[in-house]
């Protein structure tokens, strides 16, 4: 029978057909190409009334329908496994722990220094006495007479003791004008030019300024032509610049029966001196030189126990105050021996002008391009800057000036904005927090039904590849949250990770740790399993976790840590429930137009042939969608059978499965279809085996299917 002989059967014909070939193509999810569907032309004349015919048939193989995925990869043996990577999952560097490291280092040092005590040059004034002086307050005026009458003659001088109370002013000094001493000495030299020897001689200090007694200079014999020294301590002692000398008594054994010249004009020669001063105050004038010297220790705090040991140091913000009540002009030097340029240590010199403490000497060091060695002082081998202080007088006070030894030369300078290139030390045991993350899988799950039970993938791994140049001990401790499509969650909870680090010879190489998560160390499984759209990180990192202060860690500015994360999942998994869901818009029947209605077709019935070489068993459902939004059940337990797998859940060479199956419409459902506002469809796969053996996908796996139809038409 020739189709086109009978037209309104054939416009029946295409209605109909058009309702199989759209369950057809949504049961069997052909996402991919299909081969053209047959024309009316095809169909035959089973019997009068029924038709059969072809509706199309269906070839792929799974790499057929992954070619255009570029998550999925396809392994030598055509095993098919999804691989993600992310190269920036988390980037550490140095500005980043330097700043923590030596952000810190924000100090302020200051040092107030008295002046102290100051020595001063060695004075001295030089005085004659004249015989003729002392003769004119002898007592015995026989005798006066005697020595003046045999003046510029010889005679024999008698043995005398005279009372004379003879003062005498000495020259005033010229380098002070007052003086507060500390330490020191008075010394009095007298050369005897007299005509006679004399014993039991003294002569007593006036301070003439300060009215009051220096002390008495004692000599027991001076011989004629002799020099005798005598000296008292004037520790202690406040004297001023102008001072008499006083004579009480004057005593000879005489020159017996010998003659001398008798000289009125002879005189005891006096040198009067004041040496090996130092002074805690006075009206003075200083010599050049150094006022007061220090050794300064400058101890660097930290926040977490750090010990730094050395910092290279490109630049950093230095600046001083200095306040002097020095009432001259002074230069403060400053070394640092544990401070080099070019090996050379550093060393700041500022004169400062007499200033008060309202109004003190600003400025700022040259720190920049230095090595800073922080271990160098034995007594605290880390934190630790020494200096060595100096305040000069460059030229001398040039005149005389108040001084006193409380006088204080004040330096405070700040430490901050260190732009460091190097640091080695200890750095610390503590523990810093990461920020929580969140980790967009890209992953989409759209296609799986709420109730679907969890996907096992039985071999996954997420590998996580660091790469470290910190010269740091590190322990990374990290969790991961996976957050569901359908709203479950699951963590990873994995073992701590070692991160390798290059040692202090192999400063500016970098160190691998290559970190591998599976099911045996990680809920990685459980991870997977929730359907997850995205997961959420934290963690922290254990700097020196063996908390071992003489272990030596190092920075440098281009020091750097990274990581990457790879997710590799082969295709090897258990399903027990896992159901595919998706809605498609129904087909017009076009029943009661053209005098065509469901009483027309007596049944209709559905003819599938397949060889599956998939290994997963599936239950298809169709679902009508009401505008309501109401569900309704159609189609129930349409079965496609798993192929067969070996003990590895691989689908081996004849392990496909080659059925036919039928599916008979009723009228009631055919009503349904055409009724609908939206379909359903609804497939539900698991593996084999009451799912306990995984099973793999390979690309080569092969799948084919025929349709085909039967229909009866009433024959009114």
């Amino acid at each position: 029978m020739i189709l086109q002989d009978t037209p309104s059967f054939v416009h029946k014909y295409l209605i109909v057909s058009r309702l199989f070939i759209t369950l057809f193509l949504c049961i069997i999810l052909v996402s991919c190409n299909t081969d053209d569907f047959n024309d009316l032309s095809n169909a035959t004349l089973v019997q009068e009334g029924a038709f059969a015919f072809p509706i199309g048939k269906l070839d792929f193989t799974l790499a057929d329908i992954l070619e255009n995925d570029t998550t999925l990869t396809i392994d030598n043996d055509n095993a098919i496994r999804l691989v993600y990577r992310e190269d920036d999952l988390f980037r550490l560097e140095a500005a980043d722990i330097l700043d923590d490291l030596t952000g810190e280092l924000n100090e302020v040092f200051v040092e107030n220094s008295k002046i102290g005590n100051v020595e001063i040059d060695d004075a001295s004034q030089e005085s004659d006495v004249l015989f003729s002086s002392i003769l004119d307050d002898f007592n015995d005026q026989a005798l006066a007479n005697y020595i003046s009458q045999n003046n510029g003659s010889l005679a024999a001088i008698p043995a005398f003791e005279e009372n004379i109370l003879s003062e005498e002013d000495l020259p005033a000094f010229n380098d002070y004008t007052s003086l507060g001493i500390e330490n020191g000495a008075m010394f009095l030299s007298i050369t005897n030019n007299f005509f006679f020897d004399i014993e039991g001689f003294s002569i007593e200090i006036i301070d003439i300024g300060n009215n009051q007694t220096v002390g008495t200079f004692s000599f027991a014999y001076l011989a004629m032509g002799a020099t005798e020294t005598s000296q008292i301590d004037l520790s202690g002692k406040d004297i001023s610049n102008e001072f008499k000398v006083l004579m009480s008594s004057i005593k000879t054994p005489g020159t017996g029966a010998s003659q001398v010249i008798v000289d009125l004009d002879s005189k005891l020669h006096i040198v009067f001196e004041v040496k090996n001063i130092s002074i805690n105050q006075g009206v003075v004038n200083l010599p050049a030189g150094i006022l007061a010297e220090d050794k300064l220790i400058f101890d660097f705090t930290t926040d977490n126990g750090e010990r730094i040991k050395s910092i290279v140091l490109d630049d950093a913000a230095v600046t001083y105050e200095i306040m002097s009540e020095v009432a001259t002009d002074i230069l403060v030097k400053l070394t640092f021996p544990d401070i080099t340029r070019n090996n050379v240590p550093v060393e700041q010199e500022l004169l400062v002008t007499p200033t008060s403490t309202t109004s003190p000497v600003t400025g700022s060091f040259d720190f920049s391009n230095t090595v800073w060695r922080l271990d160098n002082d034995d007594d605290q081998p880390y934190n630790r800057i020494r200096a060595n202080y100096e305040v000069l007088l460059p030229n001398g006070s040039n005149g005389q000036l108040a001084f006193s030894s409380e006088d204080e030369v004040s330096i405070m300078f700040s430490l901050s904005q260190l732009e460091v290139s190097e640091v080695t030390g200890f750095f610390g045991f503590r523990q810093e927090q990461l920020d929580e993350s969140t980790y967009d899988l890209g992953f989409d799950f759209s296609l799986f039904s709420n109730g679907s039970s969890p996907i096992l993938f039985s071999e996954p791994e997420m590998r996580i590849e660091i790469s470290n140049s910190f010269g740091i001990p590190l322990q990374g401790e990290f969790n991961a949250t996976a957050f569901g499509f359908f709203g479950d969650e699951a963590n990873l909870d994995p073992p701590k990770v070692i991160i390798n680090y290059p040692a202090m010879t192999e400063m500016g190489q970098i160190r691998e740790t290559d970190f591998v998560l599976n099911k045996v160390n990680s809920n990685l499984v459980e991870l997977l399993s929730v359907f997850p759209s995205y997961i959420v990180y934290s963690g922290s990192t254990t700097i020196n976790p063996n908390n071992e202060p003489d272990e030596v860690n190092f920075i440098t500015s281009n020091s750097a840590l990274s990581a990457s994360v790879e997710f590799d999942l082969p295709f090897k998994f258990q399903a027990q429930h896992l159901i595919y869901r998706d809605t498609g818009q129904s087909v017009d029947l076009e029943l009661d137009e053209g005098g065509f209605t469901i009483e027309d077709i007596d049944s209709a019935e559905l003819k599938i042939v397949y060889d599956n070489g998939l290994p997963l068993k599936s239950n298809i459902r169709i679902i009508t969608l009401d505008v309501a939004g109401n569900e309704t059940l159609v189609v129930d337990n349409i079965e496609f059978s798993a192929a067969s797998v070996d003990a590895d859940g691989k689908v081996p060479a004849n392990g496909s499965i080659k059925e036919e199956t039928f599916i008979q419409l009723t009228t009631e459902q055919i009503e349904a279809l055409d009724d609908a506002h939206q379909y359903i469809y609804e497939i539900i796969f698991q593996t084999e085996d009451n799912e306990q053996v995984p099973v793999a996908m390979y690309s080569d796996y092969r799948v084919e299917v025929g349709i085909g139809i039967k229909m009866t038409l009433s024959k009114n």
